[in-house]
């Protein structure tokens, strides 16, 4: 269902599970038990999700609710489901490293939300990507609701969600979905690029940039006092003091 290998300071995880990479708690379970062997590590810097299959990933299968929709019981599976994920989907949000999403293919549903749990996005120009939910009465509820709009703003998450609409690769990138588009045949090439610039970073200011901005989105956070609590600590970092020797050899 996954895999994931490491490389120079890049963590690549990818989806395997043909055909859409449908998402399920045998999934789920498979994917907890690879982030709490990435967590024990400390040779990466950057995690890269992407799929080996035509799609990034469908989402949740909806056939497992429908068996139970005359029995009472569909509605209290589905809100056990999505708060499984929505833990799941917290924890790579969590994750004090950068991750990036790699969508080639449709990111619809829960698969949308797994790429909106990620720090950033690159997309095939081509892909259609959209949480779709609203469509057959129901949500994007494993965060898709709260990830959206904090990422566009109320008025796309409105269009997107209630609209069920999927949009493009160029699309997304307009309306701030994502953050870059790559034809699809070199989009492999494309989140390398963007992934091995992230990883040559000096580690503690890459894990101090995304705390700080993510304190931006946390009401009770002072951020301007937690932005402040940083400076100190980097610069008793090696890799600080190292990168301000090289940048200031390289002015003379």
């Amino acid at each position: 269902m996954l895999r994931f290998e490491i490389d120079d300071g890049i963590a690549r995880l990818t989806m395997c599970n043909p055909p859409v990479n449908a998402l399920s708690r045998a999934w789920g379970d498979h994917l907890c038990n690879m982030l709490d062997e990435l967590e024990a590590r400390d040779d990466w810097r950057v995690l890269v999700i992407a799929s080996d299959q035509k799609v990034f990933s469908a989402g949740g299968d909806i056939k497992q609710y429908a068996d139970r929709l005359d029995t009472g019981k569909a509605g209290e599976l589905l809100a056990v489901e999505a708060r499984y994920f929505q833990g799941l989907f917290a924890r790579i949000a969590a994750l004090p490293q950068i991750s990036i999403a790699e969508i080639a293919g449709v990111a619809a549903g829960g698969g949308m939300e797994l790429a909106l749990a990620c720090d950033l996005r690159v997309a095939a120009k081509t892909t259609r990507l959209g949480l779709p939910e609203v469509g057959v009465g129901l949500l994007p509820a494993a965060g898709g609701t709260q990830r959206l709009t904090k990422l566009c703003g109320r008025g796309i998450a409105l269009r997107l969600i209630a609209g069920a609409e999927l949009v493009s690769g160029e699309e997304a990138l307009q309306l701030g979905l994502v953050e870059w588009i790559a034809v699809t045949d070199e989009i492999r090439e494309t989140t390398d690029r963007i992934a091995r610039r992230l990883a040559e970073m000096p580690p503690e200011a890459l894990r101090a940039a995304k705390a700080c901005i993510t304190a931006a989105d946390d009401p009770s956070c002072d951020g301007y006092a937690f932005e402040l609590s940083w400076p100190s600590q980097l610069m008793e970092s090696q890799a600080t003091r190292d990168s301000i020797r090289k940048f200031l050899s390289k002015r003379k």
